[in-house]
């Protein structure tokens, strides 16, 4: 993978680029070649997606996947409050589903 800065037409390192800006990009070609390869509206997974977001970063991505939601099912899976906290200033258009982990010996 290469990134191109087009406002200075010059190659970027990823080595230079935090995990988020790593994470984000990922994302983003996720989510591109779903709606790349799919003429159907197959659901998004998303596990642990956003766990080196920033809180901006984080905001503007679950903007972005509420807004695309309207066609297709997305689901996340997350050990963090953050994201539900995130969502609900946004919209109230979602659900939770709590999963609890019990050991049993």
């Amino acid at each position: 993978v290469n990134l191109i800065n087009s406002a200075w037409a010059q190659f970027i390192d990823l080595n230079k680029l935090s995990s988020g800006t790593i994470d984000q990009i990922y994302f983003a070609f996720r989510m591109s070649l779903n709606e790349f390869i799919s003429s159907a509206t197959f659901p998004v997974l998303l596990d642990e997606t956003f766990i080196q977001y920033d809180d901006n970063r984080l905001f503007n991505v679950l903007k972005f996947i509420a807004q695309r939601a309207s066609n297709r099912q997305v689901i996340i899976f997350t050990s963090q409050r953050r994201e539900i906290e995130m969502m609900r200033e946004y919209t109230s258009d979602f659900v939770v589903i709590e999963l609890w982990w019990a050991e049993i010996f």
